[in-house]
Order: structure tokens, then sequence, then C-alpha cells
């Protein structure tokens, strides 16, 4: 396995493929990490605000937010090598004022100054229970707008274009007496948790290109969610990482290994299976396809 890890991705691919070795591949990168805390999820005020009783951002790279409680179930995300900036989080509860994490959800957009939210789950998927906490968190009806945190933040749905494989919808955010700010969010169809999308590995690199040139060079990270904001939040995330890294560094030689261990450091959990990670793989490939590869050399890339 060592041998193999020092292939590049679409050599790699191919050998995994031919050997069944997913599952092994996937069970070799290290998860668990002692030096790193989560104990700021798991105490007695901050647990309800976690969808799940086993998924917490490190203490060292999870989102604060301003104010006296400061916790909400979120992970900054730095790329290695390319320097890329993203917010992994879950998505937000529904319930009363205690357990509700909509307000929390919308003030970190604000604060953090992120213009794209880039969903990858249906609230109404799986079990009742996750149903009755994942109520949307946004307006669904065009011009109509929700009040969070005593009216101090407001979002009205401007526009909504359903396309074959995702949703695209302007949101309008307005915090206090501050000009409203332009938010865009995706949100992509058919991925199950747990599982990989129902559509092509094809478009799902189409709904990532159009995530990028939305927030291409904007001063604040996307926000990126699932339900509990890890499996396939780091599909998502490890696709783009290797992509860019790619295409700067101009080689297909990544260890993408000690790259989602590096992302892990940052968010537990990120990439859930091993079906996730092949599927990640794959649209990996499918953006090499629309790469001009000349000039590109085998550079072994690592962290």
């Amino acid at each position: 396995m060592n041998e193999i890890m020092k292939l590049g991705v679409p050599k790699l691919f191919e050998i995994l493929e031919k050997h069944d070795e997913w599952q092994s591949f996937y069970y070799s990168i290290e998860n668990r990490f002692p030096r790193l805390s989560a104990t700021e999820g798991q105490t007695s005020q901050n647990m309800p605000k976690n969808r799940y009783c086993n998924v917490w951002p490190w203490n060292d790279s999870r989102v604060r937010l301003n104010g006296m409680r400061d916790y909400i179930n979120a992970s900054h995300i730095k790329s290695p090598i390319v320097q890329h900036r993203y917010i992994a989080a879950q998505e937000p509860l529904s319930g009363n004022s205690y357990t509700s994490t909509k307000d929390d959800f919308w003030e970190m957009v604000w604060e953090q100054n992120s213009c794209v939210i880039i969903m990858l789950n249906d609230p109404s998927e799986n079990n009742s229970y996750k149903k009755l906490r994942s109520y949307p968190y946004f307006p669904t009806n065009i011009h109509g707008y929700a009040a969070y945190t005593g009216e101090c933040i407001k979002v009205r749905l401007v526009s909504r274009q359903d396309k074959q494989c995702y949703v695209h919808s302007t949101l309008e955010l307005t915090y206090r007496s501050n000009p409203p700010r332009e938010i865009q969010h995706l949100q992509f169809k058919g991925w199950g948790d747990y599982e990989v999308p129902d559509s092509a590995a094809a478009e799902f690199h189409t709904f990532l290109c159009e995530a990028r040139s939305l927030f291409e060079g904007l001063a604040g990270p996307p926000v990126v969610h699932c339900s509990a904001g890890v499996g396939r939040t780091g599909t998502f995330i490890l696709a783009d990482v290797i992509l860019e890294i790619a295409k700067e560094k101009k080689s297909l030689n990544i260890d993408v290994k000690k790259v989602l261990e590096t992302l892990r450091r940052q968010r537990m959990w990120l990439v859930q299976t091993p079906e996730q990670l092949r599927f990640c793989f794959m649209v990996i490939l499918e953006g090499i396809k629309s790469f001009d590869t000349t000039g590109f050399n085998g550079t072994r890339i690592s962290v």
C-alpha cells in the first residue's frame, strides 16, 4: 500500500479500482488525533446545539461567534499548499429558542463575511427525528423573508433557479441597520447521508465549478454544510482542494492521503466512507479532463 500511495491521482484510482482496495486505502487515512481536543462542543451548555452526539468541531479550529455564547458546530478549514479557506458546518437545527441554531448560523454567515452557502443535503432526508430538526433555515417563497435573533437578522429570498442537479437561490441578508448583503445559496439534489450522489461525477463536477465561480476571490470563505458537516461536506472540500492544487502546481502526483489528514486535523471525520472517497476521486478525474496539462510535470506534491 505504501508504494501505491506514491502514484499520481489517475493511476492511483486505476489501481484501487482494479484491485478493489478502496476499503484498505480509506482506513489507512488517519482520523484520530490525540493532541486535538473537542471539549467545547461537549459541555452541557453546547451539547444541545450539536445535531449528533459524536461530531464536534476541534477547539483550535472552531468558528467562534461574537458575544458571550460563542459556540456553533462549525470549523474553519484552510487547505494545504494553495491556502484556500472554507467553513465546514452542520446544518442549522430547528427547535425551541434554546436548541435552535438558525440564529447562530446566520450570525456566523454575517460575521465571517460569507457570501456563498453550499448545501449538500435535503432537509427532508432520512428519519423523522432528523426531519424534525431540519426545517429549512431560509425562506422558500420568492420575496418571502424570515427573521432571526429577535428581528436583528432578516433573510429574504430574491430569486430561485431549479437546475438539473441543484437549486441556485439568491438571498438578501440584513443585519440590524447595516446595508443588506447578497448571498448565493447552492443546494445539490439527490445525495443521501453516508451515500454518494444519485447523479454522475460529471454533474457534481459541474456543480463544484459553479460553486467555485461564485466564491472565487471573495473576502469571506464559503460555508459548506450537509447534515453533520463532515461526510458530504468533506467530499466537496477535498475534491475542490485537490483540483486547485493540481492547477496551481501543475502536477497530478498529489498525496491525497496527506491532504485529507490535514483537513481532518481541522474538522473530524471529513469524508465518512470509502464510497465517498471513491466518488471524490471520480469528481477529480472529471475535473482533470478539463485541464490543459501542457507543462504539467510529475513532481510529487505532499503536505
